[in-house]
C-alpha cells in the first residue's frame, strides 16, 4: 500500500489538503490547471496524481460547457441565425481535442471505458445536426432541429456525469462499485431491449384506439345502401 501511494505521488510530498486545494485551484482558475499541465520546465506534469486532477478538470470543463450549450443556454436557442455562439465554439474545439486524444490514445472499453467514447459521439452528432441545420435545413424547421441538438448534448452530459465513477475506480470503496455498476448498465440495456418489444406493441394498440371512427350521416347511410343495391 505505501508502495503505491509513493508511485501516486512520485515526488509530490504535500499533504492532503495541500492537493485538494491545488485540485479546486485547478477548476476555479484555469491558468493554474494549464501550467501544472503543460511541460514549462517543472515536472510537476509527469507526476500521476497532477494527471489524474488534469483528466478530471478537463472532464468537469467538458460537463459545464455541455451545460451551457444543450441545457441552460445563456441565449436563445432559437434565433435568426445559427452561427455558433462563443460557447459553442468553445464546444467544438474542446471536442475535437477530445476526438484528437482518442484517435491517437484509444481508451480501454473494458469497465465504464466505452462511457467515455459514446459521450463524444453523441456530443459529435450534436455538433452534426447543427452543422445539418446550418447547411441545408429550411429556417421554419430549426427550432425542432435545435431540440434534437440539445436533446444530444443533453444526453452527452448524462453519460458524462456517470464517466466520473470511471475516474473514482482507483478508489478502494468507488472502484467495486464502478465494476458492479458497468455491470448492471449491462442488464439495464438487455431490460430496455426487451421492455422496447412490449412498448412498440402496446404503442401499436394505443394508436389502433384512437383511430378517428365517427357514425355515418343519413346521407351517408343512404348512399352506402344505393351504392350496395
Amino acid at each position: 500500500m505505501v508502495e503505491v501511494k509513493e508511485l501516486w505521488r512520485g515526488a509530490l510530498n504535500w499533504t492532503a489538503w495541500r492537493t485538494l486545494l491545488l485540485f479546486v485551484f485547478f477548476i476555479i482558475c484555469p491558468p493554474v490547471w494549464i501550467a501544472f499541465t503543460l511541460p514549462l520546465g517543472h515536472k510537476y506534469y509527469k507526476v500521476p496524481i497532477i494527471k489524474f486532477m488534469s483528466y478530471l478538470t478537463s472532464h468537469i470543463y467538458l460537463m459545464l460547457f455541455l451545460l451551457i450549450v444543450g441545457i441552460t443556454p445563456p441565449y436563445p436557442v432559437v434565433r435568426k441565425g445559427l452561427f455558433p455562439f462563443w460557447y459553442e465554439w468553445i464546444l467544438l474545439i474542446w471536442l475535437s481535442g477530445l476526438l484528437l486524444f482518442e484517435l491517437t490514445n484509444p481508451s480501454d472499453k473494458s469497465g465504464l471505458g466505452w462511457i467515455k467514447l459514446s459521450v463524444l459521439l453523441f456530443s459529435i452528432f450534436g455538433v452534426g445536426v447543427h452543422l445539418l441545420g446550418i447547411l441545408f435545413i429550411d429556417p421554419k424547421h430549426w427550432p425542432t432541429l435545435m431540440y434534437c441538438r440539445n436533446q444530444l448534448f443533453a444526453l452527452s452530459f448524462v453519460l458524462a456525469c456517470v464517466q466520473i465513477l470511471d475516474f473514482l475506480s482507483f478508489h478502494h470503496l468507488f472502484g467495486p462499485w464502478a465494476i458492479i455498476i458497468g455491470n448492471l448498465m449491462k442488464d439495464l440495456a438487455r431490460f430496455l431491449a426487451v421492455l422496447a418489444i412490449f412498448v412498440f406493441g402496446f404503442s401499436m394498440q394505443f394508436v389502433a384506439l384512437n383511430q378517428p371512427f365517427t357514425d355515418l350521416s343519413s346521407t351517408e347511410v343512404y348512399n352506402l345502401q344505393k351504392i350496395r343495391s
